[in-house]
């Protein structure tokens, strides 16, 4: 829990600077620093490499080159095939694209390394709510809050499913709602 807090405020510090124009930590994780400590650790032999191959992909992505972002990504998982993070961060930019049968899968390689992430379920439901997989949707929500239930999205989510489902009766919805609400 902690490596994903540090790996979070990581990838937050990094979308700030990037907007306010700083230097990005990218820069100097591809001059050879040492990488901070994301899921996998870059324990393997070209980890730096996937590692700066993967911060690239952050810069990129918060600098809205989204295709550039996917080549910086792609490379990180053929360097570190087992670099949860860069399959997730792949899949949402590949989602943001509309591309949900490539980002689907690159959730779900996400979720075979690291199924505690809350946020790689969430989004694979949104991915598969999108392309009309509505109970399988639900299903990746339900697992979102079985690991977070503080996962506020993957609530809402799931809650906004329940316009689908026909078999919810109008007072089932309610209750849906309320339990929301509590």
């Amino acid at each position: 829990m902690k490596d994903r807090v540090a790996q979070m405020m990581l990838v937050v510090g990094m979308t700030a600077a990037a907007l306010s124009g700083a230097a990005l930590p990218s820069v100097v994780l591809a001059k050879g620093e040492a990488a901070p400590a994301i899921s996998n650790g870059g324990q393997h032999k070209n980890g730096g490499d996937a590692l700066a191959q993967y911060n690239r992909g952050v810069s990129l992505q918060a600098e809205g080159k989204l295709h550039e972002a996917i080549v910086a990504y792609r490379e990180a998982v053929r360097l570190q095939p087992d670099l949860a993070d860069a399959h997730y961060n792949l899949g949402v930019v590949l989602k943001d694209q509309e591309k949900l049968a490539p980002a689907v899968a690159s959730y779900r390689r996400a979720l075979a390394i690291d199924p505690r992430l809350d946020s790689a379920h969430n989004n694979l439901g949104h991915a598969l709510q999108t392309r009309g997989d509505i109970a399988e949707a639900g299903a990746a929500y339900r697992r979102a809050l079985a690991i977070n239930p503080q996962n506020l999205q993957a609530h809402r989510n799931l809650l906004f499913l329940t316009l689908y489902d026909p078999d919810l009766t109008q007072e089932a919805r309610f209750e849906a709602h309320l339990g929301f609400a509590r």
